[in-house]
């Protein structure tokens, strides 16, 4: 019980193998299409020119179903990231949550367009490339953007600061998110995005591999300073993530002549592994942030238990030396090394002729008592004092018709250094 209590900080340290769980848990969807692939399924089937991706109804279901658990993920990401914010101030999370938000709605977007819920005066095959390049630069330009900006900056500190900072959070998410919406729509209906996307002669293969370009640059010089900076399971996890992302786009450039069926079902996939893995590493966060705080305040309840113990022990301890001294009744005084009552019994108080009961705790003899009967005590305890190591001081004192003898002596402790005095008096006749 006499261990100091220490604060927790469960995240800090990052382990391999929770990091290889992690890549683990979110490339298991794409291995399992890409075992399909293997075993029999084709991948490329020849679609026909001009050919509407609603004829071709499990493809689309393939893609419909990866995107919207993308926006799923990113949801969930995002809200808790925020919570989180609201409570403890610290944005670390939701400058990496919010640009992952982003991308998974800018894919529920693309989805609802496809399967005919939003309007878009743009052929499905032009729309289903340009609106996907989009969406990733979008999605990437905000991660790369927000961590390199907030590096800049510290934790936010204040219950004032932290409401305002929220209040400033959720004002750039709308604004974020609104730019973002504008962005799609705007690039996807413009015929020059769509010339430099589908036919420019260089534009198209910049275009093409730049989300993979920006991936790189996150994963390689952005994340691994911010994990420096602020170090947390959830923030090493979306450095992972940049693995099954860059994937994801590396199976989008190289089979960009598809723009949807097999090819771009496996690239969803492995997009939606890149959109796991931060999601498991925030769920284990909380469970091993909840478990570490569980044993935290174990202890705390251990220590609040032993100290009421103390209390209760003192309080005894203090009942008890206040009935014997009283029962005695011998003169006892008992002061502090500054000479301040800390007990009298009232043997004491009928002697000096003050009324049974009077404060006494924390004053000084002169304070107490009469000048004489305190002058006694006052030199008798600064001589026990100066010598803690002599025979007890012998010191009268006569009231005329009560005379008291008293000796007085210091308290000391293992090393003889003093804690008080103490004196015992003895009327004599």
């Amino acid at each position: 019980m006499n261990e100091a209590i220490i604060p927790v900080e469960p995240m800090r340290a990052f382990r391999w193998r929770h990091g290889g769980g992690l890549l683990l848990a979110g490339v298991l969807p794409a291995l399992a299409i890409l075992w399909m692939w293997r075993a029999s399924l084709p991948m490329v089937e020849g679609y026909p020119p001009g050919a509407q991706l609603r004829d071709y109804p499990v493809e689309l279901a393939g893609l419909v179903f990866f995107n919207t658990l993308i926006f799923a993920f990113a949801s969930a990401l995002s809200a808790l990231c925020f919570l989180q914010f609201k409570e403890t101030g610290r944005i670390v999370k939701p400058i990496l949550a919010l640009p992952l938000f982003v991308g998974g709605l800018l894919e529920l977007v693309r989805m609802l367009v496809i399967v005919g819920g939003l309007p878009a005066n743009v052929p499905e095959d032009v729309f289903i490339t340009v609106s996907r390049i989009t969406t990733e630069v979008v999605m990437m330009f905000w991660l790369c953007l927000l961590p390199t900006v907030f590096i800049m900056f510290d934790t936010i500190k204040g219950k004032r600061r932290q409401d305002r900072a929220t209040e400033w959070a959720i004002g750039l998410s709308v604004v974020m998110v609104a730019v973002s919406l504008w962005g799609l729509r705007a690039l996807t209906h413009s015929s020059t995005v769509q010339e430099w996307v589908m036919a420019g002669p260089f534009s198209q293969h910049v275009f093409r591999w730049l989300p993979l370009g920006l991936a790189v640059f996150l994963g390689v010089f952005v994340l691994p300073t911010y994990v420096k900076l602020h170090p947390s399971l959830f923030v090493q996890s979306v450095w992972v993530a940049c693995l099954p992302l860059g994937g994801a786009y590396l199976f989008f450039a190289l089979h960009a002549e598809t723009g949807w069926g097999w090819n771009a079902t496996v690239a969803s996939a492995i997009k939606l592994a890149a959109f796991l893995i931060p999601a498991f590493g925030l769920v284990w966060e909380y469970r091993w942030t909840h478990r570490a705080m569980r044993e935290q305040n174990r202890t705390l309840n251990d220590h609040a238990l032993y100290a009421a113990q103390r209390e209760e022990n003192a309080r005894n301890q203090e009942r008890y030396l206040t009935h014997v001294m009283n029962r005695i009744n011998l003169p006892l005084c008992m002061f502090d090394r500054s000479l301040r009552a800390v007990k009298i019994s009232e043997a004491v108080f009928r002697a000096a002729g003050v009324a049974a009961g009077t404060p006494a705790t924390g004053l000084t003899p002169d304070a107490i008592f009469p000048a004489s009967f305190a002058a006694v005590l006052i030199r008798a305890g600064k001589e026990a004092i100066k010598q803690p190591s002599s025979i007890a001081i012998q010191e009268t004192w006569d009231g005329g018709i009560v005379k008291i003898n008293w000796s007085v002596s210091a308290l000391t402790d293992e090393q003889g250094h003093v804690l008080g005095v103490m004196a015992v008096g003895k009327e004599v006749a």
